[in-house]
């Protein structure tokens, strides 16, 4: 049986790609329904 290559690959760089546009939409959305408003209010 052959044995496989060991991969010493640093996957960050992808990762920042795949999850930047998904914490981007988060926050727009956040913003659009006026969630960070409801924050304030609290601490009055």
């Amino acid at each position: 049986m052959k044995k496989l290559p060991e991969v010493n690959v640093v996957f960050e760089d992808l990762y920042r790609m795949l999850v930047t546009p998904i914490r981007s939409k988060l926050l727009l959305t956040g913003i659009e329904r006026k969630v960070f408003n409801q924050l304030d209010i609290g601490r009055k």
